[in-house]
């Protein structure tokens, strides 16, 4: 029994509930029109009217808010080939919708004579069904029931719906950032920057945990190399638990870091002689990031070898490093193009090699498999930082 909220479907003429409505719009954008079974001939021969009107003339396009959905010219299926044959047209409809005459919709198969190539025909296999003709379903639709053809359908229509409305509320309103639902910008929202990494941002995934001796041994090793500390005070530092992200995200349109790069790393050169000053010199590496270490130190955490007067009192404060520890892989040769190969077996170079400051890292690389071996691609477009000088201008580092 219809309900005092029920509206009039365009489609058939029925009194149905605003969500039924949507459910038959959005069954127009198919190549075919959706018919339903208990739908009689002359609901039908009606529904097809109400199309060619609005095919005939496009500026009858309507947007019925109370039904929340957009109707226009391309919500509904215009091929001259659906209309109905000539033995079948009548020039009035009957008060039910049914034929003019003595027939009625009662008399005989409401849908003898019907098109084939706009209606579902029952297949011989049960809850199943099949369109006439010649149409064949799409492959992301074969295989499915009449029900879940109908509901996959359902499903695309309303995503492209929503989306071209959130489009149109971003250009009318000027909301484009405040509506932006792309990974980047929920990266950006939900990521955490640090007060001396202003243009990175860690992303997660993230978690505490406490890491295992190797990868301690590391970042004392990273520490000691770096900082004026020793090795027994660099591992008084690190708590028993660290805090560890799975990706770095650069700011200002730049790339997240996940993957291959190549990094420069201060080398200790008298690193195997215990009783020789440290010596250091920077060398080029590539690499794949295993994770990121946010490291928190306190106020009596010396400031970094060779910093002058200013560095050292700005670094007397809590404050947060970040390290990226990188399984290293070993250059076999270089090409006369300058481009680097390195053995197929280092692919799963296993764990963290080395630990640097994030800031290390210079530019992203990828990778390309030649034969057995790996070419590295260097684009340190993607990393490069600039800096805006006096003029207005940038300047690249």
């Amino acid at each position: 029994m219809p309900r005092d909220t029920d509206k009039e479907c365009p489609c058939c003429g029925e009194k149905v509930s605003a969500s039924a409505i949507r459910r038959h719009l959005r069954g127009q954008t198919t190549k075919s029109v959706l018919v339903a079974q208990e739908h009689s001939y002359g609901q039908q021969r009606r529904r097809l009217l109400r199309l060619e009107a609005v095919a005939s003339d496009p500026t009858e396009a309507t947007i019925d808010s109370s039904m929340d959905v957009i109707v226009h010219d391309e919500d509904v299926p215009m091929d001259r080939d659906l209309e109905l044959p000539d033995s079948q047209h009548s020039d009035t409809l009957g008060e039910d919708g049914g034929r003019d005459g003595s027939e009625s919709e009662s008399d005989g198969d409401p849908f003898e004579g019907r098109p084939e190539e706009i209606f579902w025909e029952d297949s011989d296999e049960e809850d199943d069904v099949a369109l006439g003709g010649d149409f064949q379903a799409a492959p992301w639709l074969q295989g499915l029931s009449a029900e879940q053809r109908l509901e996959e359908i359902f499903n695309v229509d309303a995503a492209q719906r929503d989306v071209a409305q959130l489009s149109q509320i971003k250009l009318l309103y000027g909301l484009t950032a405040e509506l932006d639902l792309s990974a980047e910008k929920d990266m950006d929202d939900t990521g955490l920057a640090f007060e001396d990494y202003v243009n990175l941002r860690m992303v997660y995934p993230h978690r505490t945990l406490a890491v295992d001796a190797p990868l301690r041994n590391k970042i004392a090793a990273y520490l000691t190399t770096n900082y004026d500390l020793s090795r027994s005070q660099a591992l008084k530092y690190l708590p028993t638990e660290l805090s560890l992200w799975g990706k770095l995200k650069m700011l200002g349109g730049g790339d997240l870091i996940h993957a291959w790069d190549l990094f420069t790393l201060e080398v200790d050169k008298n690193r195997n002689r215990r009783n020789m000053p440290v010596v250091l010199r920077r060398q080029t590496f590539f690499g794949q990031v295993r994770k990121f270490i946010a490291l928190t130190v306190p106020t009596t955490f010396p400031a970094r070898r060779g910093a002058g007067e200013e560095e050292r009192t700005e670094s007397a404060r809590e404050r947060t490093i970040v390290l990226a520890a990188i399984a290293k892989a070993k250059v076999t040769r270089r090409n006369p193009a300058g481009m680097v190969y390195f053995d197929a077996k280092s692919t799963d170079l296993g764990p963290a090699s080395e630990v640097i400051d994030v800031e290390m890292i210079d530019c992203l690389a990828g990778r390309i498999r030649d034969s057995k071996r790996w070419a590295c691609l260097l684009r340190p477009e993607v990393a490069a930082k600039f800096k805006l000088i006096e003029e207005g201008t940038a300047e690249l580092n």
